[in-house]
């Protein structure tokens, strides 16, 4: 009983390189999108 479909969602705040790490590992890119997201002070 495994899962048939997993969601990673990433962003710019994550590693350089871990698109491309998701892809090595066999995601594949369903949908992309810019958007501007505030980032709440406790996080700087």
């Amino acid at each position: 009983m495994g899962a048939e479909r997993v969601w990673v969602h990433t962003c710019t705040l994550d590693h350089p390189k871990a698109l491309q790490n998701y892809q090595d590992r066999g995601f594949k890119i369903f949908h992309t999108e810019e958007a501007m997201e505030e980032i709440p002070e406790a996080f700087s």
